[in-house]
């Protein structure tokens, strides 16, 4: 079998096309808040570099991945999915992978969604030539603190892109508006007044 090529590997990985080997997620509490999310993935950027930051000729194309390569991608994110989905970008996504062999790697993934972000933080992947692959999420920041879940990645044909899929479990009640903030800690705190 040939060598896989990194303009291959680059864009299986960027597709999000790997298979988790090694990730356990803790079970959601009983009665934890679950949500799904859909998004129109668009690729932004994909590079490809070596152990030393430098990027490879050609972003890799022609060569196999070694340990230590790097591969880091961007999209912006559409609500909905490629075939109906918002005109404006609301979430933006990256994942950042290293190489421990050519088809093993670990890799970083942050979704950030308004002012909030989901992270898969340390999730060692494979690559996989199956259709579809899932990231698990084991943390977030903002509404998504404790947050745990999955991201799931569908290939768009002939494309970069991809729609995603996450559902999430372990949510609190999501946050209410500005006003009933005020109010119930107007309330919690009594007589004290302040301004948010």
């Amino acid at each position: 079998m040939a060598p896989r090529s990194w303009g291959r590997v680059g864009a299986v990985a960027a597709l999000g096309l790997i298979t988790v080997v090694a990730s356990a997620l803790p079970a959601a509490p009983a009665g934890a808040a679950g949500r799904t999310l859909r998004y129109y993935n668009v690729n932004q950027t994909t590079i490809a570099t070596d152990a030393a930051g430098r990027p490879l000729p050609s972003n890799g194309q022609g060569a196999a991945p070694v340990a230590g390569d790097h591969l880091d991608y961007t999209a912006l994110d559409y609500a909905g999915d490629h075939r109906r989905h918002a005109s404006t970008y609301t979430a933006s996504s990256h994942l950042a992978c290293t190489f421990q062999t050519p088809t093993m790697l670990t890799c970083n993934a942050q979704f950030a969604i308004g002012s909030s972000l989901l992270l898969g933080n340390d999730v060692t992947a494979t690559l996989s030539p199956d259709a579809t692959s899932s990231i698990p999420v084991n943390t977030g920041t903002g509404r998504y603190k404790n947050a745990k879940g999955t991201i799931v990645v569908t290939p768009v044909r002939n494309s970069l892109n991809a729609d995603v899929t996450i559902r999430l479990s372990g949510l609190a009640a999501w946050p209410a508006p500005i006003g009933q903030m005020a109010r119930s800690r107007s309330a919690q705190y009594g007589s004290r007044s302040f301004r948010l």
